[in-house]
């Protein structure tokens, strides 16, 4: 009897046993290997990838930085760009004068007057900056800077009909800017004196409305008196107005000719200062 109650027991204890190593492997899983890593801490891993990306970013936006700024001072050149383009309009004046190289004091005068219509060569190639100028040289000049007026029949018996300065010559004289001679002669190619040139330049700016009560102190220029007495008011007047200056700090030479170089100085400066001044306007009735 004692034995048959043993059986039972040990069947018993080998099925508990049985349960209990069947419940175990379900709910443990595998058991990690020394040096695995371990699978829960794969989050940690991940988390530091955002911290990379981000510093990644930072970076990227330092880099960018200096090319927003480059685009800001893009922006910023854009009116820079409207003036160039509106200095192209009016190009600089080549000029294809052999006679006037750039290292000429008569150079820049020379490339204005031309560009503005003022003055031409001789020919294509050639300015003659130091032939005299001539009084229909001048009065053409004046007549171009006025806009080229139409005039009436000019009373010269020298001045030949069709010739450059036919229209200029009439309209000046028209306007008392100059006068022929007794003889009824113009001269037209007679060479003009400096003094000449600002007597009729005075004449002219006068006609044009602009203001000539300037007087600069002609006493300090060693050749004063050499200055005819119907030219000092004119002359003290552009010499004021730094129109026309001495040849040296000492002498006007008011008796010397002018040339077609010190012309082309001489009206780039009138333009520059009085540029198209209005003549004055008719009285009425």
């Amino acid at each position: 009897m004692k034995n048959k109650s043993i059986i039972p027991n040990i069947i018993g204890m080998i099925i508990i046993s049985i349960l209990l190593i069947f419940g175990a492997s379900r709910c443990s899983g595998p058991v990690p290997q020394a040096g695995q890593p371990d699978a829960a801490k794969e989050p940690a891993v991940e988390q530091t990838a955002p911290e990379t990306d981000a510093g990644e970013t930072e970076e990227t936006a330092e880099e960018t930085e200096p090319a927003m700024e480059e685009a800001e001072a893009g922006e910023e050149t854009e009116p820079a760009e409207e003036t160039e383009t509106a200095e192209e309009a009016a190009e600089p004046v080549v000029l294809t004068f052999w006679d006037v190289p750039d290292t000429e004091w008569f150079r820049d005068s020379v490339a204005y007057v031309v560009g503005k219509g003022l003055m031409n060569g001789v020919d294509g190639e050639t300015f003659s900056p130091n032939d005299p100028v001539s009084r229909g040289m001048l009065v053409t000049i004046l007549h171009r800077m006025a806009g080229a007026p139409a005039a009436g029949e000019q009373g010269f018996y020298d001045v030949t009909p069709g010739a450059y300065y036919e229209v200029p010559v009439a309209w000046a004289a028209e306007n008392g800017i100059v006068n022929g001679y007794p003889e009824g002669a113009f001269y037209p190619d007679n060479g003009v004196t400096r003094e000449q040139m600002a007597v009729i330049l005075c004449r002219y700016a006068q006609n044009q409305g602009a203001d000539t009560s300037a007087a600069a102190d002609l006493s300090v220029f060693a050749d004063r008196d050499a200055v005819s007495d119907y030219a000092v008011t004119p002359l003290a007047w552009a010499n004021a107005v730094k129109l026309i200056n001495g040849v040296t700090q000492d002498y006007l030479e008011p008796q010397g000719q002018a040339t077609r170089a010190q012309m082309a100085a001489i009206i780039m400066r009138y333009d520059q200062q009085f540029g198209a001044t209005a003549p004055p306007a008719e009285p009425e009735g």
